[in-house]
């Protein structure tokens, strides 16, 4: 997530804005859905991330695709709010905090594991339940093959990641030698 603190900040408003699980779920479901067209749609990204296109030509946009939706006037405002305080660059990530916020709610963390190989059942029980027992809420987890990382993994959850992976120790050991003097351990 690259928008961290605008994503945290604007999805905790409107968690509260909400006030509960029910209305959120529902929220979610729309706002997840504009975000996966701003995915799928290079042209309406290009529009709402254009700053030639005042706020107002946005949200005629906006306002035309969430209308389609069924979007409740609360999405619609909330919406409005993002695209004229210029923050549509972030709706993404706004949107996953909210999902996350959502549903850790319910109870549930989702740990989002890169690994070099795929999971085997065991590893992903095995995670799983250090993952419930350290948080005690329900866990899901979400694996993702990623040869780059040479071997181990990289679990994130809730906005902090675990990065056991050879590709970061590597990269660790070789800027420690990078910055190491050798030359005050020669002897003569």
């Amino acid at each position: 997530m690259r928008n961290f603190g605008i994503a945290k900040r604007y999805s905790t408003a409107l968690w509260a804005f909400a006030g509960g699980v029910a209305r959120a779920e529902t929220w979610l479901e729309v706002l997840s859905a504009l975000s996966k067209s701003l995915d799928e749609s290079s042209d309406l990204r290009r529009v709402v991330s254009n700053p030639l296109f005042d706020s107002k030509k946005k949200m005629a946009v906006l306002n035309d695709i969430l209308g389609k939706m069924g979007a409740p006037k609360e999405v619609l405002a909330f919406v409005d709010r993002v695209t004229t305080a210029g923050r549509m660059g972030a709706f993404q990530d706004i949107v996953e905090a909210f999902r996350v916020k959502v549903m850790s709610e319910k109870g549930i963390i989702e740990l989002q594991v890169e690994s070099a190989l795929p999971l085997t059942a065991e590893q992903k029980n095995d995670l799983t339940a250090r993952f419930e027992k350290m948080t005690s809420k329900k866990v899901v987890v979400i694996s993702k093959v990623s040869p780059a990382l040479l071997s181990g993994m990289k679990v994130s959850y809730g906005g902090k990641t675990l990065d056991g992976s050879l590709k970061t120790y590597l990269n660790n050991l070789e800027k420690h030698l990078l910055k190491e003097d050798f030359t005050k351990h020669a002897t003569a």
